[in-house]
Parts: structure tokens; sequence; C-alpha cells
């Protein structure tokens, strides 16, 4: 089918082409009819073949075939009746007519297959030009044409019934431009061939309007150019786009659409004031259409201004409404809050925040978290009260607001947890989930809330209270959260300005091999000394560093300190030593991570080897393409990757096959109470069989004792840190051996005391 468009194009060429050349030197009248219908069976035939070859649909093409060749055969025979007399003179006409049906039907089957019958905007425009063309047509050309003295009566109706289809064509023609998207050959194309025919058409009803009634051979030629480049049209490719859909939602008026809109509207009154006298029929059909005509466009202008509104709301409607589950946003929640606020009214508000949610979405995919949520919210909606407001604001978190009314806020509370508690079936699986919900109120004695963000941040602290207290509990705001609060906006304030004033350092723990108490490597750990708080213990200022996003750059910090140090050392002699750094789940999701892990390496001069990268399960599980292509990149560079608190999260053998992990590290919550409890000492050797059988070294953390550190190494633990082996230090803290190592504490020289130091970092 492919050489065969071409093969086509090029016979089709030579074919009309010689035909229409023939036709046009006006040989004789034999000769001419020969050219003009050798030309239109050419013009019907590659109508035939062009949907095939260009796998267009057929039918409207197939009509469009038979309507050329009634035309042929109708404007053929025209030059040997030329000189009859009688019936013979119409023979002609009785191909023709026919053919303008046929070929409207196929052209309005075109219409239809690009959807433009049923674009109301165009549709209206053009009845528009319909009615003022029509006014134009029947009132200059078809009247007086049939009242041209002596016609015959058949000839008085062909007058008027043929400028009416000359006005269907020219209206089918505007609504093909009315409905197309973007310009084309094809378009372009048919246009010129329905323009001729017009012209042509407009020639015999010229000539007709003075009494001729056989026209020069040169009109017909405008018929010969329409059948050439209507036959081109459904050879080329792009004649596909002339029935493909093409529907907009609301159009708008171009300048040349409001011109030709403008024109058709104005012709019927131009008519009645500008015409001579008229019958007195024609008159009230001329002020009907110009009725119609203006009925029209206000249809238009009515229609275009309701479906604006339309989308106006729709867009309003996405702008302030969660698109998954169908519920108000914080956008819709913050001007409800905002707007009763404003008129003084006490507000109850109650933050929801689902227990599980995360092990869902990491155990079973995004999209079976998203249909929880779905189902969660429908049980939700069902049980909130009339006149309240539930907005999810984002992830799993949803709230209720509603008015002081009489409503008890925490009757409210049991009866939205009291939803949750029934299982939630969903098409693959039967999930469990609970919620902890936090309480805020507005208008209370002592501080008041002044603002939506600050009646929504009160909730939100007090859920983390109730989730403090474990799952599926309550927590109303008070006082003493108020303090907690703005202890944490100092703190995130002070830790904003940490970076910049120096006030962090890096430390560094050894990480020992249990076999020859050598140290292999050291973790960098990061310590922030405050001027007046002293030093913030990690566990008070990391959550908050990832919360606010602050652990990106952090992190580029730690790990560029690290890896000084780790060259400073390698340079000394410790050329095997490697450094272990703690990556956040806020830095896998930066796509450009990798890229500054790998100039942080070059920049230092290090190898991929030497720089081990800590990461958490639950930030490894993350089902997110960006972290995903993260570690792979990472892991590729020849980095160490070490999952980190193995054990804690959703450790199981499936996930440690598919992620590109060489180490796990068992948490120090397992090895605190291994030597008294048989439960922790077999979870242990489970996990360092599993990690063996992957060929994964295995860190145990939080080493304190000797005895932890012969229990680990009897069960098979590669590796050991914890203050048995050392406490974080500084970099110029840190000790070497001859060799360039740093000296691990002998087994002879380590006593029992050292769960003793007490149980800080591992």
């Amino acid at each position: 089918m492919t050489r065969a468009g071409p093969l086509a194009r090029r016979a089709y060429v030579v074919v009309a082409g010689g035909a229409a050349l023939g036709y046009g030197l006006g040989i004789g009248p034999v000769l001419d009819t020969v050219f003009f219908v050798v030309l239109g069976v050419a013009t019907s035939a590659a109508l035939v073949i062009g949907p095939a070859v260009n796998d267009a649909p057929r039918r409207p093409w197939y009509l469009i075939a038979l309507a050329t060749a009634l035309f042929a055969f109708g404007a053929g025979i025209r030059p040997l009746v030329g000189g009859a007399a009688g019936w013979p003179v119409a023979l002609p006409d009785l191909f023709v007519l026919p053919g303008y049906a046929v070929l409207l039907a196929g052209l309005a089957l075109l219409l239809h297959r690009r959807d433009g019958v049923r674009d109301v905007h165009a549709t209206t425009d053009m009845l528009i030009v319909l009615i003022g063309t029509a006014s134009v047509a029947i009132t200059v050309l078809g009247i007086p044409a049939s009242e041209v003295p002596g016609r015959p009566l058949w000839l008085a109706v062909a007058s008027v019934v043929y400028p009416v289809l000359d006005v269907l064509l020219l209206c089918v023609l505007v609504q093909m431009w009315f409905t197309s998207t973007r310009f084309s050959w094809s378009l372009a194309s048919m246009s010129a061939a329905i323009i001729a025919t017009l012209v042509g058409d407009l020639g015999y009803a010229w000539l007709a309007r003075h009494g001729v009634l056989q026209a020069p051979h040169v009109v017909d030629a405008a018929f010969a150019v329409s059948f050439l480049l209507v036959g081109a049209t459904s050879l080329h490719p792009s004649m596909r786009e002339l029935s493909v859909g093409q529907r907009r939602s609301v159009q708008g008026w171009t300048p040349l659409r409001m011109i030709a809109v403008a024109l058709a509207l104005s012709a019927p009154v131009g008519l009645l004031l500008l015409s001579r006298p008229t019958p007195t029929v024609l008159r009230a059909g001329l002020a009907v259409a110009a009725v119609a005509g203006t009925g029209l466009l206000m249809l238009r202008a009515t229609t275009a201004v309701r479906e604006l509104g339309r989308g106006q709301r729709a867009i309003h409607h996405e702008a302030t409404h969660d698109t998954l589950t169908g519920l108000p946003n914080r956008v819709f929640l913050d001007a409800w809050l905002d707007r009763h606020l404003a008129r003084g009214r006490e507000l109850r508000l109650l933050f929801l925040d689902l227990d599980g949610f995360k092990l869902v979405n990491d155990s079973f995919g995004h999209a079976t978290g998203d249909e929880l949520l779905g189902a969660v919210a429908d049980r939700l909606r069902a049980v909130t009260p009339k006149g309240a407001v539930l907005a999810r604001l984002g992830g799993d978190e949803f709230v209720v607001a509603f008015v002081e009314n009489g409503l008890n806020a925490q009757w409210v509370s049991a009866d939205l947890l009291g939803a949750l508690s029934e299982p939630f079936r969903l098409r693959e699986v039967e999930v469990v989930v609970s919620g902890s919900i936090g309480i805020a109120v507005s208008g209370r004695t002592g501080e008041a809330t002044c603002s939506s963000q600050d009646l929504v941040r009160e909730a939100d602290t007090a859920m983390y209270r109730a989730k403090a207290g474990g799952r599926g509990g309550t927590a109303t705001f008070d006082d003493s959260m108020r303090a907690s609060v703005r202890e944490r906006l100092e703190l995130e304030q002070a830790l904003r300005q940490a970076l910049p004033l120096g006030q962090l350092d890096v430390h560094f723990q050894p990480v020992v091999d249990l076999r020859s108490d050598l140290v292999v490597s050291h973790e960098a750990l990061l310590r922030w000394q405050h001027p007046t708080r002293g030093s913030v213990p990690p566990d008070a200022f990391i959550a908050l560093a990832e919360e606010t996003g602050l652990i990106v750059e952090i992190g580029d910090w730690v790990l560029d300190r690290a890896l000084e140090v780790l060259a400073a050392r390698r340079a000394d002699g410790a050329r095997t030593l490697t450094v272990a750094v703690n990556v956040a789940g806020r830095q896998l999701v930066d796509p450009f991570m990798a890229e500054r892990v790998s100039g942080a390496l070059r920049r230092h001069g290090l190898p991929a080897s030497a720089l081990k990268l800590e990461i958490t399960e639950s930030a490894m599980l993350q089902d997110d393409a960006t972290v995903t292509r993260t570690l792979a990149t990472l892991y590729a560079a020849g980095i160490t990757l070490s999952m980190d608190d193995f054990g804690t999260g959703f450790s199981s053998l499936s996930y440690l096959r598919r992620l590109p992990v060489a180490e796990v590290k068992i948490d120090r919550s397992f090895v605190a109470g291994m030597v008294d409890s048989p439960a922790d000492e077999e979870i242990i050797r489970a996990a360092t069989a599993m990690a063996h059988a992957l060929r994964l070294t295995v860190v145990a953390e939080g080493v304190e004792t000797i005895a932890q550190r012969d229990l680990l190494d009897r069960l098979g633990v590669d590796q050991g840190q914890g203050w048995l082996y050392g406490r974080p230090v500084e970099f110029t803290a840190m000790a070497y051996a001859d060799v360039g190592r740093l000296t691990a504490p002998s087994r002879s020289s380590i006593t029992a005391s050292g769960r003793d130091a007490g149980t800080g970092d591992s």
C-alpha cells in the first residue's frame, strides 16, 4: 500500500492532467465531452483508490466519487445538447442536480466523522452564514434568473435550486474551516475544489439571469479544475485529517470568522434597505432571515458564555477539590475557615491521620494506597455531620471542620474512628487501618486563634500527641502544646542558621570486624552545638531537617566533610579505610543526588568503593521512579549501599533480592536485648542467615558489652559498631595504628563496664 500511493498519484497526474489540458484546448464538442468524461472517470477512480492507500474512512469518499461521475457525465454532454430544443436541453441537469445531493451527503459524512456536525458553536456560525448567503443568492441570482421571460418551468425552478445548492456547498466549506484546528494541504485543496465548483455555478447563474442558456467553454473549465483538485486531495496522505475528530470545547471568533459572520448577518438587512422594490413575500422572507440570524447570534453568544462559565466552575472545582477522593482540599478549607473566623464564629477542627497507611503503600503499591484513600473518604463522608466540611489535605491526612452548634468534637471523633474500625476490602487485598485525631478549637480563652493556618497547625500538633499515645487515639490542643509548637518553630529557625553559622560538625564512630577486631570503616554522624542550647541531640533535629527539606543541603555538607576527612586519613596511610554516610529519603527523591555524590568523590580524589551510603528501609522502599533510578545509579557507580535499621520496618527476603544493597545493619534494639532475650537472638540469627544467603555483609549496631560482641560473633555477624569500640569523636581525636587503621580495643582490654557509659549513638 505504501508504494501504491505514489504510483497512483503519478498515474492520476498523467491521465487527469492530460484530459484537463485537452478539454482546455476546446477542440470541439465531441472531443470536449470525451476529455471531460475521462477526467471525471479518472477523478472518480482517484476518490476510490485514495482512501484505500491512505487508510482513511471510505464511505464519504465513495459518495464524492459518485457525485463526480454524475457531474462529469452531465457537464460532459452539455456541449452535445447545447443547440437542441425542448427537453434534451434539461438532460445534463438530470445528472448534475442529483450529483449535488450526493456530494453534499459525502461532505456531510466527512464532517460527521470529524465531529463537525456536533460542534454547536461552529454549526451556529455556519447557520448564520447560511442565512446570509442564501438571502443574497436567492435575491440576487435565483429569483431574477427564474423571472426571465419565456423561460421553461423546469429551467426557472433550476435557476432557484442551483443557488440554494451552492449556498449549502459553501456552508459545508465554512463548517470544514470552522471545525479545523490546524491547516493542512488536503483542507486547502478540498476548499479550492469547492470554490472552483462555486465559481462555475456562479458563472452559469449570472448568465442565466441575463437569459443566456448556453455558457461559454471557459465556464465549464472551472469544473475541470475542481475535478483535478478533489482527485489530488483524495490521493494526498493528509486527506486522513479531513475525517479526524477536531472538536474544540469553546471556539472563539477569529478576525476572519468574525468578518464572515458579520457580513452574513448584515446581508438580509442590507438587501431590505438597498435592493429595488421586491415582492412582499421576498421582503418578509428577508426580514425573517434577519431575525433568525440575530437569534442565532444571540444563541451562539449565550452558549459560549454558558460553556465558559461551566469551564470556569470546573477549573475552580479542580483547584479547590482533591482529584483522588473528590473531597475539598486545603485551598477550599482555608477559605472556609477564614470566612467563618472573620465572622467571629467558634469552630471545631478535627485533624485525622491514618495509622499504618505507609505500610500499605510500601507493601502493596501506590495503586492500592490510592484505592484505600478513596474508600476511607467514602466512610468518613458517610459519618461527617451535616453542615461540616470534610477535606483531604494530602497524603493520608483528613480534616473535619464545623461551626460550634451543639456538636461535641469528641463524639464526632468517635464516629470518624468508628468508621475506620471495619477492614477495607479492596480489589486485591483486605487491609485494616486506624486513625489518630487531633482537635483544635477557635476562640479559646487566652491567646486567640487568628487564622486558618493557626487552627490547622494546632490540630496537627494535637494529632501527633494522639499518635504518641498509641494507634486510634484522640487529643485536644491545649496551652502546653502551644509551648511545644513555639519550641519547634524556634528550633526550626535555629536549625536554618546552624550550617551558615558553623554550628554543625561531623563526628566519626568506628565499625569493627568481629573476627579480627580491626577497624574497617567509620560512620559519619552529624552533631549540632548551639551557643545557648548546648549540644542538641540528633533525635531532636534530624526529623525536623527532613520535614523542612533542610536535610538536602545539610546532607550534602556532611558528605563533603566526611569525604574530606577520609581523603586526609587515606593520605596518612589508611588506604583501605572507608566512610559511611547516612542518606535521608528526602535526598533520594532529588534527581541530581547521584551526580552530586559522584562530584564529591571526584573533588576529593576518592574512588567510589571508599564510600558507603546508609539508607533506611522505608527510604529504600519508596515506590518512586526517581528513588529507584538514583539507587541503581549509585550502585552501578560502585558505591556500597547499606540498609540501615534492618528489622524495624518491612524486612523480607523479596525486598533484599530486589534492592541493590551490599550490607544490612541490624538495629540496636535487637542487639540490646539479645543476651537476655532468646527471641531477639533468634531474630538476629535468622536475619544474618538470610543476608548471608544473599551474600550481604551483616553489621550489628549498638554493641556495648563483650558479651554482646561474643554472641554476635557466634551468630555469624560480620561487623560491629557501638560504644564498646568507641564513641563518635571529632576528626582530631581519631587514633591510628601503624598500619593506618584505627586501633580497636582488644578483647583483653575491654571490660564489662562498657554498658555503663550510656546508650547514645551506636
